[in-house]
């Protein structure tokens, strides 16, 4: 196992005093040793949704871009479409979101590439003889370059406990469809006792794959991508999963 570095960061401490520690730490664990001069490097981070506050900031990141640049690589910022409804499950809404959140080329002053596409299908199979499966689908874009910068920060994650730098790869590099197959073992039901009908799921399903069955919602799992929306957005613990074998495929 490698070496881990690290900086303490006070609660609210302003991100230009953070941006110095990550350049501290990058000098120091000699991060870029392993690019080469001419080298496309992806530089995957997390623009955060609309609304969303705790993303890492735009002066942290070009820190890191700025660094790489100066060893003479080609960085470029990159992220993937997601699963579910919002303002990054396709290309166009997610570069306008990175902008408003201050990723724009104006503020870092590199390219922001989608890296699987307009729609999350631009993907280039990769052979991996894994536990779970023999191949991965990963966006097309990350299968080509020669190096990939992976700046992640801490979140909860419903199915894995917490999302960090392995989830920002290992599911974060991937097109929709191998998104889809992580979450293919994940299939929700309803607790009728405790759904009230306020059809807040059927709002957000990607799939439109629930409906309201005798005044209930009602997931129909044949459509289910198992994204687990429906889970994240009902207000009265509705949505189930059985965790103890489902997640557990996920996480690995």
């Amino acid at each position: 196992m490698g070496d881990v570095f690290f900086v303490p960061v006070s609660n609210g401490e302003d991100p230009s005093g953070v941006a110095k520690k990550v350049k501290y730490l990058y000098d120091h664990s000699r991060a870029g040793d392993r690019f080469k001069k001419g080298d496309f490097i992806a530089v995957k981070t997390h623009f955060g949704e609309s609304t969303n506050t705790t993303h890492i900031k735009p002066v942290i990141v070009k820190v890191i871009i700025d660094k790489l640049k100066q060893a003479g690589t080609l960085p470029f910022l990159t992220e993937t479409s997601t699963l579910y409804k919002g303002k990054r499950s396709n290309a166009l809404d997610h570069t306008a979101l990175a902008v408003e959140h201050g990723f724009g080329f104006d503020k870092m002053r590199v390219p922001l590439i989608m890296a699987d596409g307009l729609f999350g299908d631009d993907e280039t199979p990769v052979e991996i003889n894994g536990k779970h499966f023999n191949k991965v689908n990963i966006a097309a874009q990350i299968a080509k370059v020669q190096g990939v910068m992976v700046i992640s920060h801490f979140t909860g994650h419903m199915g894995t406990g917490f999302g960090g730098a392995i989830k920002n790869t290992g599911m974060g590099l991937a097109s929709r469809r191998g998104k889809l197959k992580q979450h293919s073992t994940l299939s929700p039901q309803i607790d009728t006792g405790a759904c009230n009908a306020c059809g807040m799921c059927l709002e957000w399903c990607p799939q439109d794959t629930i409906s309201m069955v005798d005044g209930k919602a009602y997931i129909h799992n044949e459509n289910c991508i198992g994204c687990g929306e429906c889970l994240a957005v009902c207000k009265f613990s509705a949505v189930r999963f059985n965790w103890g074998r489902e997640s557990r495929v996920l996480q690995e």
